[in-house]
């Protein structure tokens, strides 16, 4: 018979044996405080505090102190025997007994908290890292749910806790993937990174808090932060960091659709690798620059980005990248019926997949030549350049069909 939710919940922390009435008034009075909007069927099992003398005493904890707080002499036997209930759990896991581990960590949890939050956050981080690893998707939120109540009692509204404490929490909270609240603790530390002028602090931070925005696809409000970390490397004429943080927003702004930025720092990239005679990353730099260039309008740069890159990248011998260059220039002028420009580009395009023994490549740039020369009704120009398609398509054992069709409608239509 499957179990509901309160047995599961009981078995798990070992309270079997309590009378069920007394074990529910105890629950509701152990439960934390729910953050944010929770509908009552989906929120969590708590785990219940220790606060409460109806709780049932532990065997390696028979007489809990009253106030919750553990002597010093206490700490050290307490601790050895955690350590050797994580360690069985981990034992349980590692042979196939999911259920008993996550039990026997639940009872590990629930004492670590008689020894202060910052040794309890640390487990509560170390096991909501092994339950995303196993999916235990009712654990994560258990882990969650009590990493929140801590937060609010020990930092509640806006006010700043130890510190230690804060940086435990973000580091927990990001071992249960919950982003937004990670992001909220590493808010609060920049803010008092900054009061303290800290700078070491500050980009630590800074670095914590962008990275979790991309890993949160929101990746508008990571560059700000990728931004401030420029600041702080330029400052400090660090090249190396620089150009780090130049790509990070290239790779922000270009997933933002910022294309405007992304131009910004794809152009003092490059300007630095031609400053140190870096060459060979430039030329796919400066596709990229046409493409979003184009894409906002502004066709005569983006013309000359792409004229420069299969300038630069055919001197390189990077083929591959001059061959995308020719192409988005080729279709750039045939959006704009240049179709005698577009016709030179794809003249050049064969150059460059000769040279590169691309007969994919060659194959397509004939296809495109046939079509254009076809539509300007140059028939003996498109039924050459068809033919030289149909060979390249036999040699690769591809498709052959529409080069076929293509030659037979022509040949039809030069004898009309």
């Amino acid at each position: 018979m499957t179990k509901t939710r309160f047995q599961w919940f009981t078995g798990c922390f070992g309270f079997a044996q309590i009378p069920v009435g007394l074990l529910a008034i105890a629950l509701w009075s152990w439960a934390p405080a729910p953050v944010g909007a929770r509908s009552e069927t989906t929120e969590p099992p708590p785990i219940p505090a220790p606060e409460s003398s109806e709780m049932a005493p532990d065997p390696l904890l028979p007489n809990p102190p009253e106030d919750g707080v553990l002597p010093p002499e206490r700490r050290q036997s307490l601790e050895l025997a955690l350590d050797r209930l994580n360690a069985e759990a981990l034992a349980q896991l590692a042979a196939g007994n999911g259920k008993e581990a996550f039990k026997l960590w639940n009872r590990e949890l629930r004492l670590r908290r008689y020894l202060g939050p910052i040794a309890e956050v640390q487990a509560l981080s170390r096991v909501g890292a092994i339950a995303w690893q196993q999916e235990e998707l009712t654990q994560v939120e258990i882990v969650e749910t009590r990493l929140e109540a801590i937060h609010q009692e020990f930092c509640p509204g806006g006010q700043l806790c130890d510190l230690a404490l804060l940086r435990e929490l973000g580091g927990a909270f990001e071992q249960v993937r919950s982003r937004d609240l990670a992001i909220r603790v590493y808010s609060k530390l920049l803010g008092n990174a900054r009061q303290r002028e800290d700078i070491e602090e500050i980009k630590v931070n800074l670095e914590k808090i962008g990275r979790l925005q991309v890993e949160n696809l929101d990746y508008r409000a990571a560059a700000p932060y990728y931004e401030e970390l420029l600041v702080h490397a330029t400052a400090r004429d660090d090249r190396e960091a620089q150009i780090g943080y130049i790509e990070r927003l290239i790779f922000v702004y270009a997933q933002g659709r910022d294309r405007e930025r992304a131009i910004v720092m794809r152009q003092q990239l490059i300007a630095h690798y031609l400053n140190v005679q870096d060459l060979r990353k430039v030329p796919q730099l400066k596709v990229a620059v046409g493409v979003d260039s184009q894409l906002l309008g502004k066709l005569p740069e983006a013309i000359d980005n792409y004229r420069q890159a299969y300038t630069m990248a055919w001197s390189l011998q990077q083929f591959q990248v001059a061959r995308e260059a020719l192409q988005q220039l080729a279709d750039l002028y045939y959006s704009l019926e240049k179709v005698n420009e577009a016709l030179q580009v794809y003249e050049a395009m064969l150059v460059v997949d000769r040279r590169a023994t691309n007969l994919y490549g060659l194959m397509e740039s004939f296809d495109r030549i046939g079509q254009i020369q076809r539509d300007r009704g140059a028939y003996p120009e498109a039924l050459a350049a068809f033919q030289s398609a149909l060979e390249l398509a036999r040699r690769l054992d591809a498709p052959t069909d529409r080069f076929s069709r293509q030659i037979e409608e022509i040949v039809r239509q030069s004898a009309e």
